[in-house]
Parts: structure tokens; sequence; C-alpha cells
């Protein structure tokens, strides 16, 4: 069975964690209900990188962000964490490993820790996605992939 994931993740901007405490949510790590829909239309700035994100929470063992891409995420892969994304918003192109597939909204793709991926987003304005990882991913564990 052949398996498919969108996104990675770069480290969250300050404006983002500002935008989380105005919608409520509490300091450190706990329960918590944030509105992804109206997170995604605050967060869409056409001045901002093309990915941007979002820390949403984060527990011992994994972490969920919203990631938003404009254009393109470059191919790369997680050498120490295994991926989870479900498309919020938009569609694109998948490449996981040798493989490419269009996605879209409510697709939900897996990557395993090790696994090549590239997002190219075909639609109009941000691609927008839940990224879930584990363990919790901080930043560091983004190595790119070199064409051949």
């Amino acid at each position: 069975m052949k398996k498919l994931i969108a996104v990675a993740v770069l480290s969250a901007s300050v404006g983002a964690l500002a935008t989380l405490a105005a919608l409520g949510a509490p300091q450190g790590p706990g329960p918590l209900v944030i509105s992804v829909e109206r997170l995604m239309g605050e967060q869409i700035d056409p001045k901002a990188p093309r990915v941007n994100n979002v820390l949403l929470g984060a527990t011992q063992t994994a972490n969920a962000r919203l990631v938003m891409v404009s254009d393109a995420l470059e191919p790369h892969y997680h050498a120490e964490h295994d991926e989870i994304v479900m498309i919020l918003r938009g569609k694109g192109d998948l490449r996981l490993g040798d493989i490419t597939r269009e996605i879209g909204r409510g697709d939900v793709v897996f990557i395993p820790r090790g696994t090549p991926h590239s997002f190219v987003n075909t639609g109009g304005g941000f691609a927008g996605a839940l990224s879930f990882m584990s363990p919790p991913y901080d930043g560091k564990d983004m190595v790119p992939v070199t064409s051949k």
C-alpha cells in the first residue's frame, strides 16, 4: 500500500503566537480548543513568507501545527519525526518518495520518518493543513533533499 503525506513545518512566528493568545489559548501545555478556520483567516498575509505556521499545542509525545503554504515546500525529510497531515484548504501536488499525487481538502497523509517529501501549491491563495508530528517537532529536523 502506498503512503502519502503533505507538508512539513518551520518554526512559529511571533505574530502567530500573539494570535493564539488573542484566541484565548493558554500559555504552556494543557487542554486547548482553537478555531482553525478563524486562525487561518487571521494568518493569511500577502507579505507573509511562503510557508507560515503556528504551533497549536504540544504534549510530551507529539505536537500540532497549522501550516500554510503560498507556493511550495522544498524536498526534505525528517530523520527523527513521523508526520501526519490533514489538508484543510486548497490543493497541490505532493511528492512522497517516488510518488507524485494531487491532494486537497479532506485528504490525510502519513509520512514515516526518513521519507523525502515536497509540496507544490496548485490552487489559488494559501493551502492550509494541520500537521501532527511525533516526537514533538522543534524546527531542527528538516533535512534538505538535493536533486540527482
